[in-house]
């Protein structure tokens, strides 16, 4: 079961979703729920808490296409909990550019918590935002490689 790529993997599947290690359902239930919840354009905060809580404790068992095919899918989605958004930019940089640069508005909570623990790429990405919040902004601006984006933070 090793073998099956994590862009086949379904729940639905009878072929072998009888055989899936722990983490493999993992996989296939992201893929599954995700598909299921991007089909609504707007969901209800009720759903969106349901939907973030079954994904987040999910997400150590992805790899890095998966997370990005998981970016793709809840980047342009309006109703994407921001909480799983967020996890996924902290975790893969490829994921990050993505969230970052096809989302127009961001939660102030959500800037300071990438500002704060992000990567360098990801900051750099941050400073670049026009809605970049002052808390996000004084965060960016006392990190120790703040040198690196600080002329972005000038302007």
């Amino acid at each position: 079961m090793s073998d099956v790529p994590s862009s086949d993997l379904r729940l639905s599947d009878d072929r072998w979703s009888e055989r899936l290690t722990r983490s493999q359902k993992h996989i296939a239930l992201i893929r599954d729920l995700t598909e299921f919840y991007v089909q609504k354009p707007f969901h209800s905060q009720s759903e969106q808490h349901q939907y973030q809580e079954l994904i987040l404790p999910m997400l150590a068992d992805t790899d890095a296409p998966l997370r990005l095919w998981l970016s793709r899918q809840l980047a342009p989605h309006p109703a994407a909990p921001w909480l799983v958004l967020a996890a996924l930019a902290l975790v893969d940089e490829t994921c990050a550019a993505l969230i970052v640069s096809q989302r127009e508005k961001m939660p102030d909570a959500i800037q300071l918590e990438l500002a704060r623990m992000g990567s360098l790429s990801l900051a750099t990405l941050l400073a670049q935002r026009a809605d970049l919040t002052p808390s996000a902004h004084d965060m960016l601006s006392k990190r120790p490689d703040a040198e690196h984006y600080s002329a972005l933070l000038k302007a």
